[in-house]
């Protein structure tokens, strides 16, 4: 029996949820997830509630992170 096991006989037995929670992601981090998805950035805007320049802030530094910088400098031109 494991770690698990237990916190789901606890859970059955008290009604409570024990399982840990993580800490929410900062809006950048979910960002670069929905760029790493493929989303376009007027999709990630609307769904964080973000300022369009912070989004294309966010997508030069996915590029970047992605290791597609030339694609930053292509942008920039």
């Amino acid at each position: 029996m494991g770690f698990k096991d237990i916190a789901d006989i606890i859970n059955e037995y008290t009604g409570e949820d024990m399982t840990v929670n993580k800490p929410e992601k900062s809006k950048d981090a979910r960002a670069l997830e929905l760029f790493l998805q493929g989303k376009q950035l007027v999709e990630v805007a609307i769904e964080l509630d973000m300022p369009a320049d912070k989004v294309e802030e966010l997508h030069v530094q996915y590029w970047r992170l992605s290791k597609l910088g030339n694609l930053e400098i292509l942008y920039l031109m």
